[in-house]
């Protein structure tokens, strides 16, 4: 099965990959451009002494590990668009803010700010890829992310380093911070589409079967093709055409048949005849044995 073929779904992987790649291991690889700086590169650089460097990562680690307690709650109740773009732009300042720091206690406040929004970006992408990957391929998707959690501090610890050797320790984290912002803008303007579970009356027209490319692969979608209203009995040749027809953008065992209504749909009712609707009937029934063998 192929995965959703939706910005989401493609900035998903995106967004793991160069969330990972910049922040995971930003914890750590700052602070090796901290130590690899002291007194050798930039006169500003903090003297850290090891009691320092420990309560930096402290600094850090704890709110981010507290954050997750609350983090999945305000996801639940807000969504991933508005929590990991809200995320995302908190790292982004953080980090801007630790390369502004003018003072061992500004650094410190820093720290602590980055640990509390990093703590709602990785339940971000776990949230977003049950929405967007369907269960065949969620399995793979989920590892390849965190492998690339555990890729990101071994790529990032020397990336900075050198960074900070080359540009100064500042750059270290004022580079990041920037490219931080513009994954929140991306994350933003992707993560928009939220299509509920619902019947589709795909008998009228102005439907088209391309929107079902938008659906989340958790979600299921009943065609509405047979109609309630017109006596006509339609053909199951066409039946069968047009399922296979939406087929192509959500898959199959996703959809499901079904009239577009129940045939008493005012209170007058609509002109059918008993026989006419158990003939419909029947034929959604023949028509979904013949699509779903296991029907």
């Amino acid at each position: 099965m192929e995965v959703v073929d939706h910005p989401v779904a493609r900035s998903g992987g995106t967004l793991s990959t160069a969330g990972n790649l910049v922040f995971q291991g930003r914890a750590d690889g700052k602070l090796v451009a901290y130590r690899a700086t002291d007194g050798s590169v930039d006169e500003e650089v903090f003297k850290l002494s090891n009691q320092d460097y420990g309560l930096l990562i402290t600094a850090y680690m704890v709110p981010y590990t507290l954050g997750y307690l609350v983090s999945g709650q305000l996801i639940d109740r807000w969504g991933t668009r508005r929590c990991a773009t809200i995320f995302l732009l908190g790292m982004s300042i953080a980090t801007v803010a630790c390369g502004l720091a003018r003072t061992f206690h500004e650094l410190l406040a820093a720290r602590v700010g980055l640990g509390i929004a990093e703590s709602g970006v990785v339940p971000s992408i776990m949230v977003l890829i049950t929405k967007w990957y369907p269960r065949e391929r969620r399995g793979f998707v989920v590892t390849m992310h965190q492998a690339l959690q555990s890729i990101g501090p071994v790529i990032t610890a020397p990336l900075v380093a050198g960074l900070t050797l080359s540009q100064g320790w500042r750059t270290s984290f004022l580079l990041p911070g920037v490219i931080g912002f513009a994954l929140a803008l991306t994350w933003y303007l992707s993560d928009r589409v939220s299509v509920p579970s619902n019947v589709v009356d795909t008998t009228k027209p102005k439907i088209g079967f391309d929107a079902l490319r938008f659906v989340p692969r958790t979600k299921n979608v009943v065609l509405g093709l047979v109609s309630s209203k017109l006596p006509q009995l339609e053909s199951q040749d066409a039946l069968v055409d047009k399922i296979e027809e939406a087929g192509k953008f959500m898959p199959l065992q996703n959809l499901a048949l079904s009239p577009q209504c129940g045939f008493a749909s005012t209170m007058e009712g609509n002109l059918l005849t008993e026989d006419q609707q158990w003939r419909k009937l029947d034929l959604v029934a023949k028509t979904a044995r013949q699509v779903w063998q296991d029907a």
